[in-house]
C-alpha cells in the first residue's frame, strides 16, 4: 500500500512540476508519468491512466505518445483504444502526429490488432494534414505489419499508394521500397536535368541527351544531389555562354547523383571508398582496411549514366556499333565539366566506354581515336591524374587540402604549398596533365572552400591571386574552344 501511495505522490508531482516547465524538457515529464503508471500495480495503473489522459495540455499530448508503449499491457489497452478512437480521423497535423506515434508503438506491442491498425494508418497516409514526418512513422509501422502473411496484400496495397505521394522525399521513398522489398530501388542511380530556359533557374528531369546535338554536361561533387546544386553549377557556365552568344546553340545537363539507401550499409556508396579504390586499382600506395558492398565497388549509377550519355554516342538504336568517323563525332559533341567525385565518375564512364567499345568490334586504334574525342574539363578532381585515355584536363590548387591523391608527389606539392615555393605550373600527360596554381585565393590564410570548389568562368577576379585567375581564364578558354570545336565538328587533335 505504501508504495502505491508513493507512486500515486509521485504522479501527482510530476504534473505538479510540469506545469512551469519549459516545453522542451515536457517530454521527460511525459515518459516519467508512463514510467510511474508501469510501475503500479494494475488497479493503481488503470486509475492513473485515467488521471493522465485528463490532464491539460500540453503534457497531455506530450504523455500520449507513449500509448503505443503502455499498450503491451493488455489491462491498460481499453483506456488506450478509447482514447485512439478520438483522433482515428484526424483534424489537423497535431492529431496526425500523435496518431502516427501511437500506431508506430503499438503494432509492435499489440501486433493482434494490426489488421484494425492498418485501417488507422491508411487513414494518416490519406489524411489532408499529414506531414512528412507522419508518413515516415507510418511506412515503418507497415514494414512490421506486412511481415504478418495475412496482411501483406493490403499493406502493400497502402505502400504502393504511398508511392504515389508527391510529399515524399528521398528517404520516405526508401522506406517503402525497403519495406516493399524493392532493394533495386535503394540502390545507387543519377539522374539528368537540362537547364531549359536561358536566365530563368528552371531545369527538368531527361532520360536521354541528343548525340547529334552539342552540350555540356556537368558532373559534380559528391554534394550534387538536387536540382538547387544543379541550378548552381548552371549558372556559373551559363554566364561564360552568354557571352559567347552560345546559350542557343548547345545543350546544358546536370547530373544529380542519389548513392543509395543511407540505412542500409550493403547497399549505399561510401564515396570515399570508392574514389580510394579507384586509386588503388591505378596503383597508388594505399590500404583499404574497410569491406567494400558491390556498389561502392562498381556504383550502378555509372552504368545509368552511360547508357544516358555516352552508349548513343557509339552505337545505333539496334546496338550495332557506328562508323569510327560518326562515332568520332557524336562523343565530340559532348563536353564534360567535372568537380570533384565527378572526376572520379568520368573516369568509370570511360572504363566502362572501353569495355563497351571492345564488345562492338572496335579495333584498339578505332577505340582510342574515338577515346580521343572525349573532353573533360576537370576542377580540383579527385581521382587519379595522368591515366585517362580521353582528353581530360585537370585544374588543381596546391591549397586544396580536400582533396587527396594518395602519392608521393601529391604529398610533396602540399610540403612545397606550405613554404610558398609552388609556382603556376602544368604538368603533361602521365605526369598529371593538370594545370596547378599555388591557390586561387590571395588572401592569407587562404579560403579552404574557395581552393577546392568550382569557381565558374566570371567570378570577382580582386579576390583571387594573380595564378588563380590566370588559372580560371585558362578552364575557360579550354571550354569555349572545346564547345566552338563541337559546333564545327572539329576534331580534337590527335597527339602521340
Amino acid at each position: 500500500m505504501a508504495n502505491t501511495e508513493n507512486l500515486i505522490k509521485d504522479f501527482d508531482d510530476t504534473v505538479k512540476e510540469a506545469q512551469t516547465a519549459d516545453f522542451f524538457i515536457l517530454f521527460s515529464y511525459g515518459e516519467n508519468l508512463s514510467k510511474i503508471i508501469e510501475k503500479a500495480d494494475k488497479r493503481t495503473s488503470v486509475k492513473l491512466l485515467d488521471k493522465a489522459l485528463k490532464i491539460k495540455e500540453p503534457l497531455k499530448s506530450v504523455f500520449c505518445q507513449n500509448l503505443g508503449v503502455l499498450a503491451k499491457h493488455s489491462h491498460l489497452r481499453p483506456q488506450i483504444y478509447k482514447f485512439i478512437k478520438t483522433i482515428e480521423e484526424p483534424k489537423n497535423d497535431k492529431e496526425v502526429k500523435l496518431l502516427a506515434k501511437i500506431t508506430s508503438d503499438i503494432v509492435i506491442n499489440d501486433p493482434e490488432r494490426n489488421e484494425k491498425h492498418l485501417k488507422i494508418i491508411e487513414n494518416i497516409i490519406k489524411n489532408e494534414y499529414k506531414n512528412l514526418w507522419s508518413l515516415h512513422i507510418a511506412y515503418n509501422a507497415l514494414s512490421i505489419i506486412r511481415k504478418n502473411k495475412n496482411l501483406t496484400e493490403k499493406a502493400d496495397e497502402i505502400l504502393n499508394y504511398a508511392l504515389t505521394l508527391d510529399m515524399n522525399n528521398d528517404v520516405s521513398l526508401a522506406k517503402i521500397h525497403r519495406a516493399l522489398g524493392n532493394y533495386e530501388e535503394l540502390y545507387s542511380k543519377i539522374a539528368v536535368v537540362k537547364n531549359i530556359t536561358e536566365t530563368d533557374n528552371q531545369v527538368q528531369n531527361v532520360s536521354n541527351i541528343n548525340p547529334d546535338k552539342p552540350c555540356v554536361l556537368v558532373i559534380g561533387g559528391e554534394a550534387t544531389t538536387s536540382k538547387k546544386a544543379a541550378i548552381g553549377f548552371f549558372n556559373k557556365i551559363k554566364k561564360l555562354l552568354i557571352r559567347y552568344n552560345l546559350t542557343d546553340k548547345i545543350n546544358l545537363y546536370s547530373v544529380l547523383y542519389d548513392f543509395g539507401s543511407s540505412e542500409d550499409k550493403n547497399i549505399t556508396i561510401n564515396c570515399k571508398l570508392a574514389r580510394k579504390k579507384l586509386m588503388k586499382q591505378y596503383k597508388r600506395n594505399l590500404k583499404i582496411e574497410e569491406t567494400l558492398n558491390q556498389d561502392t565497388l562498381n556504383p550502378r549509377y555509372i552504368k545509368q549514366l552511360f547508357n544516358i550519355a555516352v552508349l548513343p554516342r557509339i552505337c545505333d538504336d539496334n546496338g550495332n556499333r557506328l562508323s569510327v568517323e560518326e562515332a568520332q563525332q557524336r562523343i565530340r559533341k559532348l563536353n564534360i565539366v567535372a568537380h570533384c567525385h565527378g572526376a572520379y565518375t568520368f573516369l568509370k564512364l570511360e572504363e566502362m566506354m572501353q569495355h563497351r567499345m571492345q564488345e562492338l568490334g572496335y579495333s584498339k586504334s578505332e577505340q582510342n581515336q574515338i577515346q580521343k574525342q572525349l573532353l573533360c574539363l576537370a576542377h580540383a578532381p579527385y581521382c587519379p591524374l595522368g591515366v585517362s585515355k580521353s582528353t581530360m584536363i585537370s585544374f588543381c590548387s596546391a591549397k586544396d587540402t580536400e582533396v587527396n591523391h594518395h602519392n608521393r608527389f601529391y604529398n610533396e606539392i602540399l610540403q612545397m604549398s606550405t613554404n610558398e615555393e609552388v609556382k603556376l605550373s602544368y604538368f603533361p600527360k602521365e605526369k598529371g596533365e593538370f594545370f596547378l596554381t599555388p591557390s586561387y585565393d590571395k588572401n592569407r590564410p587562404v579560403n579552404i572552400k574557395k581552393e577546392h570548389n568550382f569557381l565558374g568562368y566570371d567570378t570577382d577576379t580582386e579576390s583571387f591571386s594573380e595564378d588563380g585567375n590566370t588559372l580560371i581564364f585558362l578552364s575557360k578558354k579550354a571550354l569555349i574552344n572545346s564547345i566552338k570545336s563541337s559546333l564545327n565538328n572539329e576534331n580534337l587533335p590527335q597527339t602521340t
